[in-house]
Formats: C-alpha cells, structure tokens, sequence
C-alpha cells in the first residue's frame, strides 16, 4: 500500500500561488480568511504569510485581492505598542510578565495572555526570542536534546494514529506529541521533507522481505544470580518495523478490530499492532498476521490465539 500525502511537495511561490487560486475557486464565501483557507487547502496559510510577508500580499499576488477580508480594529490592536517601545521598556515589559506569570523562563503565550505587545517585537530587536530573555535576565530554556530518527518518526507515528491523518507543523508543539517542530527542521530541512522521509521508510519497510522473528539463544550457564532457570525457553523479539506497524494501523482506520474504539472517540485510547498467531506459537510479523487492538482488547486476548 502507498501513502501519499494530501499537501504540497512543491513549494516553490508559484505553486502556492496557484493554490491560493485554486482554493479560491472552491469556496463560496466573499472573503478568504486563512480558517477557511486552510480546510481546503495543501499547505498551511502560515507557510503563505511568511514566503509572503503576510495573508493580504499573497492573496493580491495571487490576483485575489477582492477577497481580502476587512480587518475589524480591536481595543487591544488601537493600544497596541510596537515600533515606538524603546528595548529598555521593553525588557521591563518582559520581566513584568514573568513577575505577573510566576515563572523565570517567559513563553511567547505568556506574553499573549499578559501583554499588549506582540512577541515578534522582541524576536526583531533583539534577533531571537532566547536572546531577548537573555537581555531581560531571565532564564533561557536549555538546548533541546538530539533525537534519532527511529524517535522522530516514532513521534510522527504516534501522531498520525491520534489524529488519523498526517499532522501539520503546528501540532508538533501540543501533546501528544514529545518531538517538537525544531528537531525535523534541523534535520530534514522542513517538515514537509520530513513526512516524506517517513513515509519513504514505511515503504521501505514494507517492501523488505519479511524476516522470521528472532530468537535468543538459551544461555550455556544459568545465571543464578540473575534469576535464570535452567531449562528456560529461548525470549522472542516482538517488535515489529515502524512501515509494518503504521500499514496495519492505516489499514484498520486507527481504530480496534474487535471494539471499535480509536484515539479519535476516546482520549485514553492507546492502540497496539497485536500477532494474530502469537509468536511463541510460529506466527510472524507478516502484515496478514497483524490487527490494531486497544490497551483493554489486546490486554485480555494476552498470549492466546485468536
């Protein structure tokens, strides 16, 4: 089976420009806000404001500007302070919010939730939004750690069964994600190459020939010490390939077999790819020997074949 996905793998300015206009051509609506953008759309409206510089250049780019929706001016956006804060006050600004927050190391939502001025301001005058706390004496959030790819699409993996789809760059930030967003973009480039490196190993998985499961040899000498009877049967390996696993979760939907439930009806749901012919018993990791069970099925089927 091959997976592809429902987004751009062009992203040069005229192919976003022709999908602003084929989006265009979609929607009934007089305006296109980027909400209604993005649930036609296969690139993000926030890849178009910042190739473009913002929602209404694109749009007039794209030959679209009678579809600018007015822009309705708030309390807030009338007392917003921007270019005339000096970087004094605006350091005292930062630390009046981690004062107000209760944390020494600010969040740009911190800042949302306390403040009238837009994180970007501190990103512009002081190169980096690190820098910028940095200059307030306030705590820098340690370097992230180095994930191994195995991890990062383990992480995309775990991602794709709760949302059933492939998830967007934005969702790498909010459980239940544990890679964020930085970690693909420092190693593939963007996150677009990286859901095609992923679904290249799935692929890659699948078409590999499939090897009998593995087994460890019985140890010549019991270990007492560790616990280790004499006459104890060799210990096969259960894990089966990330291709071979997200195969078998996309064929069943995400969702158990046998009860129907997926991470999309219920947020406790966690899902396994179950041996139908246990391994103790000779069966493989073949695909027609997998299903998609949840935590409360596969728990009570235990080593039974079913």
């Amino acid at each position: 089976m091959k997976f592809v996905l429902s987004r751009l793998t062009d992203y040069s300015s005229e192919a976003i420009l022709s999908e602003l206009q084929r989006v265009a051509s979609l929607v009934e609506t007089p305006y296109m806000s980027k909400a209604v953008f993005d649930e036609h759309s296969r690139v993000h409206s926030a890849t178009i404001v910042r190739r473009f510089n913002g929602w209404e250049n694109a749009l007039t780019q794209a030959g679209l500007s009678h579809r600018i929706q007015p822009v309705n001016i708030t309390e807030k956006m009338r007392n917003q302070r921007g270019k005339e804060i000096s970087n004094a006050d605006l350091i005292l600004e930062l630390q009046r919010v981690a004062a107000l927050a209760g944390v020494d190391g600010l969040k740009t939502q911190d800042i949302k939730e306390h403040s009238s001025i837009d994180p970007a301001i501190v990103r512009r005058r002081f190169g980096s939004w690190n820098k910028g706390l940095k200059e307030a004496g306030l705590r820098v959030p340690a370097r992230a750690r180095r994930y191994t790819d195995e991890e990062c699409f383990e992480n995309l993996l775990n991602l794709w069964v709760h949302l059933g789809r492939a998830p967007f760059f934005r969702e790498l930030e909010v459980p239940p994600s544990v890679v964020g967003g930085t970690a693909y973009v420092k190693r593939w480039g963007t996150f677009n190459k990286a859901l095609l490196a992923f679904i290249a190993q799935t692929e890659t998985d699948t078409a590999s020939p499939s090897l009998p499961p593995q087994v460890e040899p019985e140890p010549t000498v019991p270990n007492v010490d560790a616990g280790v009877a004499p006459g104890i049967a060799p210990r096969v390996k259960r894990k089966v390939p990330l291709g071979i696993r997200f195969t078998v979760l996309k064929r069943d939907c995400f969702k158990c077999v046998l009860c129907g439930v997926s991470p999309a009806t219920s947020v406790t749901c966690n899902l396994h790819v179950d041996h139908i012919v246990p391994l103790a018993e000779g069966g493989g990791n073949e695909i027609t020997n997998l299903r998609t069970l949840c935590d409360s099925c596969n728990l009570g089927k235990g080593a039974r074949n079913e």
